[in-house]
């Protein structure tokens, strides 16, 4: 563990009565300036904090597949409505 990541995690431990793991989690995000994403609701205290809950992480993951979705679905049909080059079958055998 970095000094950096010890001191932030010592300051968070003081400030808001965390246990040792969590300060270190939560430093390192801080640290690196990342948002933490957890089910754990204890980390909402810490405001130097960007925190994504689970259950938005869930919602944002579910709008971005439903996005995902919308796109793929226009592109294929897209892409099935697009005309294909004809082959001339005979143009070959014509110039032998």
């Amino acid at each position: 563990m970095s000094t950096e990541i010890a001191d932030i995690s010592i300051f968070l431990r003081k400030r808001y009565k965390i246990k040792t793991p969590d300060s270190i989690i939560a430093a390192t995000a801080i640290l690196h300036n990342m948002p933490l994403v957890t089910a754990d609701s204890g980390f909402k205290k810490i405001k130097e904090l960007e925190l994504i809950t689970y259950q938005q992480s869930v919602y944002l993951a579910h709008n971005l597949l439903s996005v995902i979705y919308k796109l793929l679905t226009v592109l294929i049909s897209h892409l099935s409505t697009e005309k294909k080059p004809q082959r001339h079958v005979g143009s070959f055998f014509s110039l032998v």
